[in-house]
């Protein structure tokens, strides 16, 4: 049995769910964290990751944006909806958060040193190779 009202305890189940494929579970586990702790950007963000994983671009595209309302500097999320943004044809946008990716990396970092702050503040070589796939999209069309 769960306790209650903690939110620890479904995003473990969450990670499990996304571990074992069992997306929909995984869906519904983050869903019931972020219920529990609204002011939690890695809840939104990791729901907005399995609806892009599943091609449902609208709902990435609004759980990103969530998540970028919680923690305006978490850069992964914020490269997240402007590929969904692309994908949606909404391209003026998607230049606007790719902009905002590249003006935020050029600013100095500050170091987290929670976990939570690693998580919404850091961006990886891969984030890096997503940023130039979007751009070029972008620059394409």
């Amino acid at each position: 049995a769960l306790f209650p009202a903690d939110a620890d305890a479904r995003e473990t189940l969450a990670w499990r769910a996304e571990e074992a494929g069992d997306l929909e579970q995984a869906r519904a586990r983050w869903t019931q964290a972020e219920g529990l702790s609204p002011f939690n950007a890695i809840y939104p963000a990791r729901r907005a990751r399995l609806e892009a994983m599943t091609g449902r671009w609208s709902d990435a595209e609004r759980l990103a944006a969530r998540a970028i309302e919680l923690e305006p500097g978490f850069l992964r999320m914020r490269l997240l909806r402007a590929d969904a943004l692309l994908r949606l044809g909404r391209r003026d946008q998607a230049f606007l958060e790719t902009d905002e990716v590249v003006r935020r990396l050029a600013e100095p970092a500050a170091a987290g040193e929670s976990g939570y702050e690693r998580a919404v503040s850091g961006f990886t070589a891969a984030d890096e190779a997503q940023l130039a796939r979007v751009g070029s999209a972008l620059r394409r069309r």
